[in-house]
């Protein structure tokens, strides 16, 4: 499922955007195998340990999984995953609520806080700064953008799944879902701040 979570960015750079080394550990945390994480500085560390702490409150929320349980008939098994990018699309539809900064300013900072990194041949970084010379927070501007992640994941899944289909099968239930959604990531800030907290002292 890594790849999956590859797509689920939009949060996980929220929630970490104002530490950059914080956010390149948190963002990379999916591409880095076992045998790198001795290439990791102490706050790219505590950036992938923000990541898993983020992936887990989530999966075990139980608003998310009220929210799974309202399409899990269209997604199957794989609904949790259609959520944790539908969300991203959540989040952009109420980025106000939950960030100062205006979006493409935003972007534009995580942006530069990647590039600006030496990559040193590390493949993780590599592959993050080439995501981000793509501009990839373009991914979320609307449900147009949203499908095209969809019909990505589609194309390169090695099994056959509907994620083309995602974003029609959930159209109606998009005001419970943003409903839930607006319960849910509050918690979420307020649970990472505390996590962020400890990681860093």
């Amino acid at each position: 499922m890594m790849y999956f979570r590859l797509m689920n960015y939009l949060a996980h750079a929220l929630l970490s955007y104002d530490d950059a080394d914080l956010m390149i550990g948190n963002l990379m945390a999916d591409m880095i195998k076992p045998k790198d994480m001795t290439r990791l500085d102490e706050r790219w560390k505590a950036g992938v340990e923000l990541h898993k702490f983020i992936d887990q409150y989530a999966d075990a929320h139980d608003l998310n999984r009220q929210a799974v349980a309202l399409f899990r008939a269209d997604q199957g098994k794989y609904a949790p995953v259609t959520l944790d990018i539908y969300q991203d699309y959540l989040l952009y539809k109420a980025w106000d609520d939950f960030c100062d900064l205006e979006y493409s300013a935003f972007a534009q900072m995580v942006y530069g806080n990647i590039l600006e990194v030496d990559d040193d041949g590390f493949t993780p970084l590599i592959r993050l700064k080439r995501m981000s010379s793509g501009q990839w927070l373009e991914s979320y501007r609307g449900k147009a953008a949203i499908q095209s992640v969809f019909e990505r994941m589609d194309h390169r899944a090695r099994f056959s799944h509907a994620f083309s289909q995602a974003v029609e099968q959930l159209d109606p239930y998009e005001a419970q879902l943003t409903e839930l959604f607006g319960q849910f990531f509050p918690q979420m800030v307020v649970a990472c701040a505390k996590k962020r907290a400890s990681l860093l002292g």
